[in-house]
């Protein structure tokens, strides 16, 4: 940042910093996604998203595991979206 190394002072080393994969797919109404450093790939119905008599209880319950990835970083967005 501004022409210097960004470094976590405690680990003195770069820090890790977590990002979401996330695709949607048009076709089935899904919205797919997974921590860039976990290997759970879920999806959800995108219609459980816009629905507002649905609560964060109801919304977690329609959650689905869709795949386990065999290693870190394996699925990219573009995989992901020929994944699905």
């Amino acid at each position: 940042m501004g022409g210097k190394e960004l470094v976590d002072e405690q680990k003195k080393a770069p820090p890790q910093i977590a990002s979401d994969g996330i695709a949607l797919d048009p076709k089935d109404s899904y919205l797919y996604y997974h921590a860039l450093t976990a290997r759970t790939l879920y999806r959800v119905k995108t219609g459980f998203l816009t629905d507002e008599a649905c609560n964060q209880k109801d919304l977690e319950a329609k959650i689905e595991m869709f795949a386990r990835l065999r290693r870190l970083m394996e699925c990219s967005n573009r995989q992901m979206a020929a994944f699905i």
